[in-house]
């Protein structure tokens, strides 16, 4: 990675996966010796393998994804992802000045010239961000005179720590010219920064490529390490076999622009010489009949109505159906364990999945728009879109990562699901109101969800003791239907998923044999029968973030963030093991009986 310019330096690694989720365009990066915000992924260099996943490319309309480029060497080769120094204010520890970083350094990139230590420069704490993605430097000179009647243009300011005092109220920042000075005390508040108007900064794209639309949204003060800088957006979806594309749907893929101006307006005849003409300029003449790509564009012309949820219920429908043994998805129905068979219908072994995981943007201070009271759902999708994605010069793809990986698939006893949910009644709805006011959405959420998500963690918890793999190594996937949806779901699927070998070495297929997944369940019921945490956490009904977990804890319940598909949201221990007084409330509540 570097940073580019008139003196463009190499300054550190990153893993092709962070740059998809956690360090994608527009997120800040401690390097070594810098500060920096990934640029743009326009300015990215790609490997010249491009993705394709269909039913992604129809929900995102989009024609391919791409993959950010490797470099193995960091000291030979390209240079692959582009960043820009950010923030920009800096201070000297020694000479406490706070400037712009080029107002302080010399020319020894980083290091102080003003004092005789020649210190190395501190990128400045505070940053500040607005709802609509836009981020700039702290406005000290604004800050600083807020409240006073001197009018001051002042230029050089001064930071000093008052040792007596704790947290933001030690800091203070002091004008050099006028000398008035304030502590950072209140800063950091949704109203802190009343009055001062967001410039609609875009540093991610480089000095002056500030956003042309006038922002309306109230800028926060935030700390350049805090999570709420950077919420990255991805969707990821599994290759199954209806869509594991061959060579003609990739054809039909790469053609269908030029293809779809003319598809409506020419005669069968027509279409049946374009088709064999197309085919023999792919060279795929001898593999495929002018039929079977007149079939494809004919699909793409009648447009199919893709949405997040069929993309769930289509995997959940391919997992669920017969064995696979297709190149990107092989499955083997196993049945569960003798002993569970009262709570599991199914369990499936999965020996081979590829899954796309697609970067489509990101949010700063919020995940998800909050819901307004009486807002409709086209109103709040409207207000809750993406302001930036990760390329800006063009719109007919998008940056993903192509993973490949083994897991198990197990399915709930329906019925017995009915049944649970019929005894704890209304003990969620709490965590639904919550959820209404909450900065994340979850448009499956029922207590059914809420009982697959938290077993899905346990049995995670669990696995990591059994078959040797890190928590953060394997991921999860809810397919969980709410009343009244057309397919019935109530599955978990516990996968990895990686572009290297950890993802295909067989031992989480081998826990979700029966007699292993049998073991694996006592073992996770046992333990998650008591917490270290207990009673407090088995009360509990307002943990976690916006008090969004009822009986799910640090000891207990959560996990890496990688891991879980709801930011470690929507958790109760309760559901699956129920109370010591009322194991009712638990899904496997007469296991202990």
């Amino acid at each position: 990675m570097e940073i580019p310019g008139e003196d463009p330096r190499k300054i550190g690694q990153l893993r092709r996966t962070q740059l998809i989720t956690s360090f994608g365009p527009g997120s800040l990066v401690d390097m070594p010796d810098y500060s920096v915000i990934i640029a743009d992924g326009s300015m990215w260099e790609f490997d010249k393998h491009v993705l394709h996943e269909d039913r992604l490319e129809r929900l995102l309309d989009v024609k391919c994804f791409r993959e950010p480029l490797a470099s193995d060497d960091p000291h030979t080769g390209k240079d692959v992802i582009k960043s820009f120094r950010f923030p920009e204010w800096h201070y000297c520890p020694s000479c406490h000045r706070l400037a712009p970083v080029w107002a302080l350094e010399g020319k020894r990139k980083g290091y102080c010239h003003h004092c005789k230590e020649n210190n190395r420069l501190v990128p400045s704490t505070f940053i500040i961000a607005c709802e609509n993605g836009h981020i700039e430097d702290f406005p000290y000179r604004w800050w600083v005179h807020r409240d006073t009647e001197k009018e001051c243009d002042g230029r050089a300011f001064e930071i000093a720590f008052d040792q007596a005092k704790g947290g933001l109220e030690g800091i203070i920042i002091k004008c050099k010219e006028c000398g008035a000075q304030r502590s950072m005390a209140g800063s950091i508040g949704a109203d802190a920064l009343k009055g001062f108007k967001c410039h609609g900064r875009r540093p991610w794209l480089g000095r002056h490529k500030d956003d042309p639309r006038e922002c309306d949204m109230q800028v926060r003060t935030l700390q350049k390490g805090s999570s709420s800088v950077y919420f990255p957006i991805t969707i990821g979806a599994l290759t199954i076999p209806a869509f594991d594309l061959g060579p003609l749907t990739v054809c039909a893929n790469n053609n269908w622009d030029a293809t779809s101006a003319i598809w409506q307006i020419i005669d069968d005849a027509s279409k049946l010489s374009y088709c064999e003409n197309l085919l023999a300029k792919e060279g795929l003449s001898d593999q495929y009949a002018p039929s079977a790509l007149i079939k494809e564009f004919n699909q793409r012309a009648a447009g199919t109505n893709i949405t997040e949820k069929s993309l769930v219920e289509d995997e959940y429908a391919a997992l669920t159906s017969c064995d696979k043994n297709e190149r990107a998805f092989k499955t083997i129905h196993v049945g569960p364990p003798p002993s569970l068979s009262d709570y599991l219908d199914d369990v499936v072994l999965v020996k081979r999945l590829r899954e796309v995981m697609v970067l489509r943007g990101f949010r700063r201070i919020t995940p998800e728009p909050a819901e307004i009271p009486g807002e409709t759902e086209e109103q709040y999708e409207k207000r809750a879109s993406l302001s930036f994605t990760p390329s800006t010069t063009s719109d007919d793809w998008l940056p993903a990562m192509e993973l490949l990986g083994e897991g198990f698939f197990i399915t709930l006893n329906t019925d017995a699901v009915d049944e649970w949910t019929a005894r704890v009644g209304n003990r969620y709805d709490s965590m639904e109101k919550h959820l209404k006011q909450s900065g994340i959405k979850c448009p499956s959420f029922s207590p059914r969800y809420v009982l697959l998500h938290t077993l899905s963690h346990l049995l995670i918890r669990q696995l990591t003791f059994d078959c040797g793999y890190s928590s953060a190594s394997i991921r999860e996937k809810i397919y969980a239907s709410k009343p009244g949806d057309d397919r019935n779901m109530a599955g978990i699927l516990l996968y990895t998923s990686s572009p290297d070998s950890d993802g295909s070495l067989g031992g989480l297929v081998r826990q979700g044999r029966p007699n292993n997944l049998q073991l694996t369940f006592e073992n996770m019921l046992n333990a998650a029968s008591w917490c270290s945490s207990d009673p407090i956490c088995s009360k509990s009904k307002d943990q976690g973030y916006d008090a969004l977990n009822y009986a799910a804890c640090h000891a207990c319940t959560l996990l890496p963030e990688t891991s879980c598909t709801m930011r470690n949201s929507l958790l109760d221990r309760v559901s699956v093991v129920g109370e010591h007084e009322n194991p009712e409330l638990g899904f496997f509540g007469a296991w202990f009986e």
